[in-house]
């Protein structure tokens, strides 16, 4: 549509943000066909220029292969690139990759670390991944903290999986006052059709 040639428009002009979003409409079918590898040289071209969020949008393509091959050293490289920007989902995306080891063994220290970056910069997602790592016993609560605590902070923000993790938690802690925060967290994650909470 209209939006989509305004937008084209300022990207062939180089207008930076423009670029982006006209890699974004590509990638999503946005007002035309999807077209995955288009997408990509538009995130190219702005994440040469140094934008952080086509930085990232570029790595989630080499992550998951589209538009051309599937390369996560790739797509590690873009992601920190843009952590080092200092966004969050960098961080985040950086981190789960080290995590599951693609293209490489499992770096949990290192997933850790990043999630704990993107954590401090308030994205959810990461405090809960680092608190199911700490519950699991892959990292050192002693450097990161509790597990509960990094659920509660994932809660707080909304994330129906932390909250419904809190509670598990808090549950098996036993005492009355656990039990009601528990109960108030299991209540917002069932309201947000998290369906481990509603059974």
């Amino acid at each position: 549509g209209q939006a989509l040639r305004l937008v084209e428009r300022a990207a062939k002009r180089g207008q930076l943000e423009a670029q982006n979003a006209f890699g974004f409409f590509l990638q999503h079918g946005v007002g035309t066909a999807a077209d995955p590898a288009r997408a990509r040289e538009w995130y190219e071209t702005a994440a040469a220029r140094g934008h952080a969020r086509a930085q990232v949008n570029l790595g989630w393509l080499h992550e998951h292969g589209l538009g051309g091959e599937r390369a996560p050293a790739l797509a590690l490289a873009w992601y920190r690139k843009a952590a080092a920007q200092g966004l969050a989902e960098g961080d985040f995306n950086a981190a789960s990759l080290l995590e599951a080891g693609a293209g490489g063994p499992p770096d949990l220290a290192g997933a850790a670390a990043a999630y704990r970056r993107a954590a401090q910069r308030n994205f959810a997602p990461a405090s809960y991944r680092l608190g199911h790592l700490l519950e699991q016993g892959q990292v050192p609560g002693g450097e990161y903290g509790s597990a509960l605590a990094r659920y509660q902070a994932a809660a707080r923000a909304g994330l129906p999986e932390a909250q419904f993790a809190a509670a598990r938690l808090l549950l098996a802690g036993g005492g009355a006052a656990l039990a009601r925060e528990a109960l108030d967290w299991l209540q917002q994650a069932a309201r947000q059709e998290h369906a481990p909470a509603r059974t």
